[in-house]
């Protein structure tokens, strides 16, 4: 069941507030102080081809958890900010995290979706184009009941294009994908679409 968000809240209380009551339902800052040796970076883990792609996933789903139950962008995710232990990724370094209303929070997650896809696609894994993974994360139709099958289909259009490579035109949407424009707020993305279409049809 969703939990109640209050946007009165102030930022760092709402931060503590919202990983407090993820933490043992998601691998979001779950920092364990009683080991005498530390988890390692994520940049710094030496694993099989298999592994890195089982905690792709996690780390996919993770964003998710944080953008739709948290109401947080992580805002700074990258190998540099998720720790590799016990066999699991965690997210760290969520105290610059903004929420929704963040008048960048889209642009923040569309440079943390650049950071994730570039990492793990240099590991091999066959990972969903940047724009894929941006829908995935912020998709309010996609739910426990059909993830599994959402993300099945993400990796075999993924395993197509790693072994075919990038066509032209993939290539030229990802660039523009990173540099288009990014609605401030969901609520506007519906506005941009209708107003782009208004355009499309004044061409014609």
């Amino acid at each position: 069941m969703p939990h109640s968000y209050s946007p009165s809240q102030s930022r760092s209380c709402n931060v503590f507030y919202w990983l407090q009551r993820m933490v043992e339902e998601s691998r979001i800052c779950r920092i364990y102080f009683y080991y005498t040796r530390p988890a390692p970076l994520l940049k710094d883990a030496l694993l099989s081809d298999s592994k890195w792609g089982e905690l792709y996933v996690q780390c996919i789903k993770a964003m998710r958890v944080m953008f739709h139950q948290c109401r947080l962008v992580h805002a700074d995710l990258s190998e540099f900010n998720i720790l590799y232990h016990r066999g699991d990724c965690y997210l760290i370094d969520v105290s610059q995290s903004v929420e929704h209303d963040h008048p960048h929070a889209l642009e923040f997650l569309r440079k943390d979706c650049t950071n994730i896809t570039e990492f793990f696609g240099k590991k091999g894994v066959c990972v969903m184009s940047m724009r894929r993974l941006f829908d995935f994360v912020t998709d309010p139709n996609i739910n426990d009941s059909n993830i599994e099958e959402y993300l099945e289909k993400a990796r075999l259009i993924a395993r197509e294009r790693l072994e075919t490579g990038l066509s032209e035109k993939e290539k030229v949407d990802e660039e523009v994908f990173k540099r288009s424009y990014i609605p401030r707020t969901l609520d506007e993305v519906d506005n941009v679409s209708e107003a782009q279409k208004a355009k499309a049809g004044e061409a014609y």
